[in-house]
């Protein structure tokens, strides 16, 4: 039977895929992407549980990129679904591929069928050297999973739009305002934002942050030469070390004692020198008149 472009067609039992578990695919713990990795893993996967096909080959039959698909292997890697083992020694000499080995989750319980006599334990003994005891870990559901990360994202944006953080955002805005015609009232979130991850991430006290944004506001509307400029809150957070030594070092040295520094900024604009008039030109020739000891 020939088949057209855009013809009505039965697909049973006609295509072979990636098969993708049913659980794993309702559960949004991890990427679609990663989703896809897992189940071609599936199909290359033998009678010993093992896979071990090429990074390369495996990145064009889901139609990634070499990073994306690292990225997907590290997320599979890091909610516990495979194993990866890199070669070492001998098999590292001769280049053989990774081993990825799949390990067994709290969602297949429920909608895979256990083969009898196999224990399905609640509990997951962590592996850890000899050395160490060993460390239990309770398992959670996808449902909890979710459910605790959406906690932890309303927590997070409601610590970013803290009236402290749109406060300093709007104090930068005001600043750059005075020199600049612009209007930023719709960047002031992700300016909060950036303050918030200022405080979180860079672990900056807010004193710090509420100090050098005070100083570097002033000095900005000063125009206060050897500054650094940021005009937005992600440029104040990646400058904010620059700002906060900038600061210091206005206040420990004082530039009335610096002659250089006094001198810059006392400094008169230069005067433009336009066409030399017949009175100078007269004065010049006045001068070159005058008795010169160095002349014959």
């Amino acid at each position: 039977m020939t088949l057209y472009i855009g013809q009505d067609f039965n697909p049973y039992r006609m295509f072979t895929g990636i098969f993708i578990p049913a659980a794993l695919a309702a559960w949004p713990g991890i990427s679609p992407g990663a989703k896809l990795v897992y189940g071609r893993l599936c199909r290359y996967a033998g009678s010993n549980g093992e896979a071990w096909p090429k990074q390369k080959v495996l990145a064009r039959q889901v139609g990634l990129t070499l990073s994306g698909l690292r990225k997907c292997l590290e997320a599979l890697e890091r909610v516990k679904l495979i194993r990866v083992t890199t070669p070492k020694g001998q098999d590292k000499v001769q280049h053989r591929t990774n081993r990825y080995r799949f390990l067994w989750h709290s969602m297949f319980a429920e909608t895979c069928k256990v083969p009898s006599g196999t224990k399905y334990h609640s509990r997951v003994v962590q592996s850890t050297s000899p050395l160490k005891e060993s460390k239990q870990q309770d398992t959670v559901s996808p449902r909890q999973t979710a459910a605790r990360g959406e906690t932890k994202r309303k927590h997070r944006r409601q610590l970013a739009a803290h009236p402290r953080w749109m406060k300093y955002a709007e104090r930068l805005h005001n600043a750059i305002q005075s020199r600049h015609k612009v209007n930023c009232q719709s960047k002031l979130g992700s300016w909060a934002r950036a303050f918030y991850l200022l405080h979180t991430q860079e672990e900056v006290p807010v004193r710090r942050i509420q100090q050098t944004l005070r100083w570097y506001c002033t000095a900005y509307k000063n125009e206060t030469p050897f500054l650094p400029v940021a005009e937005s809150g992600m440029s104040f957070r990646t400058k904010f070390l620059a700002i906060e030594n900038a600061r210091k070092r206005m206040e420990v040295d004082n530039p009335g004692s610096d002659p250089y520094l006094e001198g810059i900024l006392k400094r008169k604009p230069r005067k433009i020198v336009g066409r030399m008039t017949d009175q100078d030109l007269d004065a010049t020739e006045h001068v070159d008149e005058q008795e010169n000891p160095w002349r014959d």
